[in-house]
């Protein structure tokens, strides 16, 4: 016999405690608690809360008080900018990031925040490759807008009611962007990127490519099949300006020749044509 119950409880995780369910069974489960949540208050009970408390940090408190913002050096120069919640709204999100680890159904191209997988594991797609793409965008999470996160929540596999996708939406942005720093974003990135995905693995199809995330290596016969890689650029950035992305230029990497790519204390070799771009 399989169950679920809500409990409410200030500490610890969200709402809801499943005993001897199947990970399909918690995934339907945690969908119909989403999809069953009418009221804002139901958006407390699922994370284990008060809405008191939960109305506080979200309405209430100063918007300025809710994160600290901070940047780190990038390699390529320049600096990232963290948005990292106040621990309040980060063990929410937190909690949230739970229940969405339950309904999230990583694709086979993505390798970034998904379980199980890592950086390493998507490097390993491609050792032996001829020639490596790598194309960054430019401001990833902060290019994510609170209507595109509400959005999300009312499509499935939510389909939130729209009064509480629009609370789930306030909790996980910050000043109407997806903050960079907040445990949530990853996963809501990985869910709408999801057209981004299944238009550039078909192009990866078309032109004996791999695709994953964020790499694109083509095969021995994407020379004659795309014709150069400037229209393979041209193809990708199409793409995700389809999507609502712009692509960073600096982001963009031909790895020639034979070259190490170090990841995580493993290295692979990639090799292709020095005149191939």
């Amino acid at each position: 016999m399989v169950h679920a119950h809500v409990c409410n409880k200030e500490n610890g995780s969200a709402g809801i405690t499943f005993y001897r369910m199947t990970q399909a069974e918690q995934r339907i489960e945690v969908q119909k608690r989403f999809s069953s949540a009418i009221q804002p208050e139901d958006v407390a009970k699922l994370l284990g809360i008060t809405w008191e408390k939960l109305r506080y940090l979200l309405y209430r408190m100063p918007y300025y008080q809710r994160y600290r913002y901070f940047g780190i050096p990038k390699k390529s120069g320049g600096k990232r900018w963290i948005s990292a919640p106040i621990p309040e709204i980060r063990e929410l999100q937190r909690r949230l990031n739970d229940l969405f680890k339950n309904v999230y159904q990583p694709r086979l191209s993505t390798h970034g925040f998904a379980l199980d997988r890592s950086i390493v594991t998507n490097a390993e797609a491609h050792v032996g490759a001829r020639f490596v793409f790598n194309l960054d965008l430019s401001d990833f999470f902060p290019s994510i807008h609170f209507g595109r996160v509400r959005g999300l929540f009312l499509k499935k596999p939510f389909e939130c009611n729209p009064a509480v996708a629009t609370v789930l939406a306030q909790l996980c942005c910050d000043n109407g962007k997806l903050p960079q720093g907040a445990p949530t974003s990853p996963i809501i990135t990985n869910l709408i990127c999801g057209k981004m995905d299944v238009d550039l693995q078909r192009f990866a199809r078309e032109h004996a490519c791999i695709y994953t995330h964020h790499y694109l290596v083509a095969g021995p016969e994407l020379g004659r099949a795309a014709g150069s890689g400037r229209r393979l650029l041209e193809t990708v950035v199409m793409i995700e300006q389809r999507i609502a992305w712009g692509a960073n230029n600096a982001g963009q990497a031909a790895i020639p020749q034979v070259r190490e790519m170090t990841v995580k204390e493993t290295n692979f070799k990639f090799c292709s044509p020095p005149s191939f771009l």
